[in-house]
């Protein structure tokens, strides 16, 4: 199970928890992810920082271990290309900059 493989790979007083929410349509935007999470509710017109919470997907906090940890800079990016269209739906990295 995914969330038991973080939480074991957590340090004791690392500050960091692993939580699970219920899978619902919405459920993945920062707002709702806050209420859900917290029970904090962002003012209107308001940022996460207004309800005391800072948000972070899970690229970003790669992208940020990277430069800070390894001293690697922010070059690629997963992305999904899907769609009525797609022949061949994929999340594939590419390359910015």
């Amino acid at each position: 199970d995914a969330a038991e493989a973080l939480r074991a790979a957590l340090k004791p007083g690392e500050g960091i928890e692993v939580v699970l929410v219920r899978t619902k349509y919405p459920q993945g935007s920062e707002k709702q992810l806050i209420v859900a999470l917290t029970g904090r509710e962002v003012p209107m017109g308001g940022l996460p920082m207004d309800a005391g919470v800072v948000v972070q997907n899970a690229a970003t906090c790669y992208a940020v271990h990277e430069a800070v940890a390894l001293g690697r800079p922010l070059i690629r990016r997963v992305l999904t290309v899907t769609g009525g269209n797609v022949a061949r739906p994929a999340n594939l990295e590419a390359r910015i900059g």
